[in-house]
């Protein structure tokens, strides 16, 4: 996999912003942009304010941070995408077998 120097100068920052988009808040927990997305519907973590359907959304940093360093939400958030994949792949494969 190459680098990704966005993500790394991102990583580095002495100090984050107070409010972190869904990219900024996957490469601080070592999730994907659709993972934290995924993580958000499945009640895991909650977006700031309250944004439409099709919007941007943010995460308070704090938060972020403080999820970072917990172990065991680290553990629940990584089953729930686990499920949610195991669950999407399953999916998948209906679709293609009825085909």
């Amino acid at each position: 996999m190459g680098r990704n120097l966005e993500r790394e100068a991102f990583l580095t920052l002495p100090r984050w912003p107070g409010r972190l988009s869904a990219q900024e808040a996957g490469w601080a927990l070592g999730f994907s942009r659709a993972d934290i997305l995924e993580l958000e519907k499945a009640g895991q973590l909650e977006s700031l304010g309250k944004p439409a359907n099709n919007s941007d959304r943010y995460y308070a940093a704090d938060q972020i941070e403080a999820l970072r360093n917990d172990a065991e939400w680290l553990a629940k958030a990584t089953d729930a995408m686990r499920r949610h994949w195991r669950q999407r792949n399953r999916d998948k494969a209906d679709l293609e077998s009825v085909t």
